[in-house]
């Protein structure tokens, strides 16, 4: 059996926001979820991105014909082999319905053959 190497989420990650900002594409990470931040001695929860949001947003615009064009793309960062749950899924779909690319990214290879 060949030994493999396991990258994570989180490397696969740096390596995609690294590629993007290279391209010229402005990068934001979402965080899903709930945070507890603590202000003057109090905690708080902050709500953050809904369940099932892509791990990152990127965009970046063009001129075409006179015309400024912004693509715009939600990524859901996953290791090799593991695959996106039914709420990313249809996330995914809910954004796709407003005009936005996603996909779901495992190696960044895999944004050069979108042509990005």
């Amino acid at each position: 059996m060949k030994n493999q190497i396991k990258i994570s989420e989180s490397e696969i990650q740096k390596s995609v926001i690294e590629y993007l900002k290279y391209k010229k594409y402005y990068v934001i990470r979402l965080n899903s979820g709930n945070q507890v931040k603590e202000y003057n001695g109090k905690k708080y929860m902050i709500k953050m991105q809904e369940a099932g949001m892509p791990d990152l947003m990127a965009f970046r615009s063009y001129m075409s014909y006179g015309i400024t064009i912004v693509k715009l793309y939600f990524f859901e960062i996953k290791a090799p082999g593991k695959k996106p749950t039914a709420m990313q899924m249809a996330k995914m779909g809910e954004l796709e319905a407003y005009g936005a690319i996603c996909r779901v990214i495992t190696d960044v290879k895999e944004l050069e053959a979108m042509g990005i």
